[in-house]
């Protein structure tokens, strides 16, 4: 009875209704369809059994791993330092920085804390400082370039001053501080605040001195909160923050 209900199964699977005009007839299934079928429902079993579990394992495991370097334990802060180092080449208690053509800037710090490097001209800045680097492409023609200093401390916490500065002694200053690691920014109480301003469809603020004479716009854009200020009028403040953009 077994082997019966197995050949019916077999002509079941193997062969397909085909209608006439008046008629019905059977026609057999060539052997290279089964084969396909059968490939096809060992692909879905294979899907099923093996990768959909994967899947769903790999999941849980980056959830997990998520929460885990989320937490501030000793522990947690060990692992991320170790990959700190291994990410910045960090080794023996300094950071192996590029040394070979250093005219164009300094290592003012390099231990097992923090690394701060001062750059002369932007090219060099871009080229060693490991995430984006923004910068106006408009300054008053009064200001010229000073440098950038670039600080960054063992848990990759990244901040960057770009300087400007004119023969009067007044100076701009491009501000960036990347919001990771429960950095979350802040804002200048000591000046006060003028009003709030909209560039490039971008939330801003404008703080002022007591006596006018300083000016800022702090915003965040791409997680990293700007602060750029400056002896300016308030119409070049807001020419050098669009120009950041540009």
């Amino acid at each position: 009875m077994k082997e019966k209900n197995n050949l019916e199964n077999l002509i079941e699977t193997s062969m397909k209704d085909t209608k006439d005009v008046g008629n019905s007839n059977l026609e057999i299934t060539p052997l290279s369809e089964i084969k396909s079928r059968i490939r096809l429902k060992r692909r879905k079993q294979i899907v099923t059994n093996v990768i959909r579990p994967l899947v769903i394992l790999l999941a849980f495991l980056t959830v997990a791993f998520l929460a885990i370097m989320l937490s501030d334990s000793p522990f947690v802060n060990a692992i991320k330092f170790d990959i700190f180092k291994m990410k910045y080449n960090y080794e023996g208690g300094t950071f192996k920085i590029d040394t070979t053509e250093n005219d164009n800037y300094t290592i003012l710090k390099n231990d097992e804390n923090q690394l701060e490097i001062e750059f002369y001209d932007v090219i060099s800045a871009k080229d060693r400082i490991d995430t984006t680097l923004y910068y106006p492409t408009y300054v008053p023609e009064q200001f010229r370039f000073d440098k950038i200093n670039w600080h960054k401390d063992k848990i990759g916490t990244n901040s960057i001053y770009i300087f400007y500065k004119d023969l009067s002694g007044n100076f701009l200053r491009v501000i960036m501080l990347y919001l990771n690691n429960g950095n979350d920014g802040g804002a200048n109480f000591q000046m006060n605040l003028v009003k709030e301003v909209k560039i490039n469809n971008i939330e801003m603020v404008m703080f002022e001195s007591d006596d006018h004479k300083l000016k800022n716009l702090t915003f965040v854009y791409d997680n990293i909160q700007f602060t750029v200020e400056g002896n300016l009028t308030e119409s070049d403040l807001i020419k050098v923050v669009e120009s950041i953009f540009n």
